[in-house]
């Protein structure tokens, strides 16, 4: 069985000013069939159907209310939306190319990180790419954020969870890039 490649956060030089432009060197997009896990506004689900970098996208989202407003919102070929988490993905196994949580891996409950880790790799296809993108907790932002909302424990928690799977065999680990954003 080829494992699925999981790529977290290592240093990049240059700001990154497009993130989609940067996934784009980073996972084989073209042609690919893709699930963003805690799609938000599903604004990269959007970007990724319109400028025809995949083939499709089936974005999930928790929030019930932002759920239904993604549904509600233009139908775009190619973008479907279901709710549902990472911790118990409503799609089938090996089905997907590609799976990207983008700053929400952090979000899933901390007592169901491996459960998560789990249902991404049921649904990645062999050789599957996981792309995972954290907000890093540093900084002097972070320092006023956390008087009123820290996000340390989650954060570390959500990194711990890739480590595990990658320590158990389950994904391969495939690099660890930082960057800045504006």
């Amino acid at each position: 069985m080829t494992l699925a490649r999981a790529i977290q956060i290592r240093r990049h030089r240059e700001l990154v000013t497009d993130e989609v432009e940067f996934l784009r060197t980073l996972v084989p997009l073209a042609g690919a069939t893709v699930v963003e896990l805690g799609c938000g506004k599903a604004e990269l689900a959007r970007k990724l159907i319109e400028h025809g970098l995949v083939k499709s996208v089936t974005a999930l989202e928790v929030d019930q209310i932002q759920h239904a407003q993604n549904c509600a919102s233009a139908k775009l070929a190619g973008l479907e939306f279901q709710y549902g988490g990472a911790d118990d993905i409503p799609l089938p196994d090996a089905a997907y190319d590609v799976a990207i949580m983008l700053k929400s891996l952090h979000h899933v409950p901390m007592d169901r990180l491996d459960r998560a880790m789990y249902e991404i790799r049921r649904v990645l296809k062999p050789g599957g790419t996981l792309y995972v993108s954290e907000p890093v907790y540093a900084g002097p932002f972070n320092e006023i954020v956390r008087i009123f909302h820290d996000e340390g424990v989650v954060r570390a928690a959500a990194h711990e969870a890739l480590k595990r799977a990658v320590a158990g065999g389950d994904m391969e680990d495939a690099g660890e890039i930082t960057f800045d954003m504006p």
